[in-house]
């Protein structure tokens, strides 16, 4: 008898996961569109992510020239800071050797 009722229930169970694995159309066309959006939207970013790393190029080439000009303008500093404390001694010098030579106009 269990045999026979097993016989029974076999063809049920079949066309049950049949039907249960079949997917309708309506829900399939669904499911295709929302991974046509998906596709689209990651052509999307995958757009920006090359746009970004193209910015992002452009910006390290900008600092790299912003840092270069930064070091010449540091050597330029450096180097009038050199002059004008020579400028500086140098005139320091020659008031010092007028004040001693002041003394000697007077008599003229």
């Amino acid at each position: 008898m269990h045999a026979m009722s097993f016989k029974n229930l076999l063809p049920g169970l079949l066309l049950l996961s049949f039907l249960s694995a079949c997917v309708s159309s309506k829900v399939y066309r669904a499911e295709e569109l929302q991974r046509n959006q998906c596709e689209a939207r990651e052509k999307v970013l995958v757009q920006e992510v090359l746009s970004r790393r193209g910015e992002s190029a452009d910006l390290v080439k900008q600092v790299a020239d912003i840092n270069r000009s930064l070091g010449n303008q540091d050597v330029e500093i450096r180097n009038l800071k050199q002059e004008l404390t020579l400028r500086t001694q140098s005139m320091g010098e020659s008031s010092s050797k007028l004040l001693t030579e002041k003394p000697n106009w007077r008599n003229c």
